[in-house]
């Protein structure tokens, strides 16, 4: 699977997490909402650790692409934490669950078709390919070690 199918699969999985959760009772959410967290910080540090570098060393609008993903990848966790921290039962649970939904939406889209531009624009296949094995490394390490908690501050 190239990159972009792999990263497209990715968010597809994302995003029916976080619709599994909106408007899911309390009792049920806890399965989910650690996958949907495992899922999302595997996915947001492999991009960090892979992609976003590689499109930082672009000049210009190309640089601040790489830039604003990384603080939309902020903005996530930031989201991720009111969640964890208010508990799965507060009144205000699911409002911010479709603030992050809305975020992940905005996020995605961006990343496949303006990201994924830039990437194809300005990297040979071998380059992209070594992206993708870098990307996939990066995950496979943090499957094995398990998504470490700093990841969620990342700052």
């Amino acid at each position: 699977m190239d990159l972009f199918e792999m990263i497209r699969k990715e968010h597809k999985e994302i995003m029916k997490a976080t619709e599994r959760l909106i408007g899911s009772d309390p009792a049920d959410r806890v399965d989910t909402m650690g996958d949907l967290i495992v899922r999302a910080l595997t996915h947001m540090s492999a991009e960090e650790h892979s992609i976003y570098p590689a499109i930082e060393q672009l000049q210009g609008v190309y640089r601040s692409i790489g830039l604003r993903n990384e603080e939309d990848h902020y903005m996530a966790r930031a989201v991720l934490n009111d969640l964890l921290y208010k508990g799965l039962d507060h009144e205000h649970w699911t409002a911010k669950l479709q603030l992050l939904r809305d975020l992940f939406q905005r996020h995605m889209e961006s990343e496949e078709d303006i990201t994924f531009g830039a990437i194809a624009g300005h990297f040979t296949q071998e380059e992209i390919n070594e992206l993708a094995d870098k990307y996939r490394k990066t995950q496979a390490e943090l499957t094995r070690v398990g998504v470490p908690a700093s990841t969620m501050a990342n700052r």
